[in-house]
């Protein structure tokens, strides 16, 4: 089956996150448009030169495999990064979810950023999160995706 060189008709970029492990990315695509032996189009996206499938019909995550992946609008987990970092929250967003000592990493990594820069943080973060957390709060996902976590327990329909 031969093929019409592709077209470049769309750049795309996308915000992922999955749902298993909590690892954000994000991507761009070219979509290019051919035509086969039989005239029939088809679409093959590309990314960093690589022809890979559709974003939006089979995504799965570069860090645990699954399939259970959130496709949002560009940014969003640029976004969460930069936010957690300014507000000192960056060790919290890196630690798996479970019970650990949240509030002394939270503290230790706000230390650490005040004495290397030498500028005070203008509240304590850290005095906003638990000593300690376990399921089903997930600190290591964005807020913006822990409603997707609501969990029924019992005595507790729908989650929290």
């Amino acid at each position: 089956m031969s093929e019409s060189e592709g077209t470049v008709a769309a750049h795309e970029a996308y915000a992922f996150a999955c749902m298993r492990c909590g690892h954000g990315w994000e991507q761009s695509f070219d979509i290019e448009h051919h035509v086969d032996g039989k005239g029939e189009p088809f679409v093959v996206y590309k990314s960093g030169g690589k022809t890979v499938p559709s974003p939006l019909t089979s995504p799965s995550c570069p860090t645990c495999e699954a399939h259970v992946v959130r496709i949002m609008r560009s940014g969003r987990v640029a976004r969460y990064r930069e936010l957690t970092r300014s507000y000192g929250m960056d060790a919290v967003a890196k630690q798996p979810a479970g019970r650990q000592p949240v509030r002394e990493a939270v503290r230790a990594a706000r230390t650490e950023r005040a004495e290397s820069t030498g500028v005070l943080p203008a509240y304590d973060a850290g005095a906003e999160v638990p000593e300690t957390v376990a399921e089903p709060w997930h600190p290591h996902l964005p807020e913006f995706l822990r409603h997707l976590f609501h969990h029924e327990h019992a005595g507790h329909p729908g989650g929290r």
